[in-house]
């Protein structure tokens, strides 16, 4: 399986909602579009997206779909930013159901976390994802925990260049 994951992009800091309801930025929608603008031209066409339930995440899913593929958003509340890696890691292999190419939009610091459970294994600090940052992991088998190979880690600027 290929794992993208995706950090929303830059959001407000404030909303009459709530954390929530915090939209993305204009800054922040500039940046999603340069990330799937780059993911499709590496040639990325999803499997499965899935995202937080959150606003940002939900905008910054919202403008990655049509770019990779037309594919529909799922939202799984446990990328709400509370849940712990670990859980869903475990969870993946359920949402996902052998899906090949699958990316998931969340919050930090869980997103980074998840990363480095996945790809180097417990008792290591996150790593952190700067926002709509992208970090491809190739699992062999299952996702679990240390058994992903940390491909690439790629800001917006990098992925928009790259096209």
């Amino acid at each position: 399986m290929e794992l993208y994951v995706v950090r929303h992009g830059e959001a407000a800091r404030y909303a009459p909602g709530g954390d929530a309801d915090r939209p993305l930025t204009e800054q922040g929608a500039r940046q999603v579009e340069a990330v799937a603008r780059g993911l499709q031209g590496l040639g990325v066409e999803l499997d499965a997206l899935l995202a937080s339930p959150l606003r940002r995440a939900q905008e910054t899913a919202g403008l990655l779909a049509p770019a990779l593929g037309g594919i529909a958003v799922d939202t799984r509340p446990a990328l709400d930013g509370g849940a712990p890696a670990s859980t869903i890691l475990r969870e993946l292999p359920e949402w996902t159901r052998s899906r090949r190419r699958v990316a998931i939009v969340g919050h930090q610091p869980v997103l980074g976390e998840l990363v480095t459970l996945a790809s180097f294994g417990a008792g290591r600090a996150g790593i952190l994802m700067p926002p709509a940052g992208v970090v491809r992991i190739d699992f062999p088998g299952s996702p679990r925990i240390a058994s992903g190979e940390l491909v690439w880690l790629v800001t917006p600027d990098v992925l928009d260049r790259m096209r």
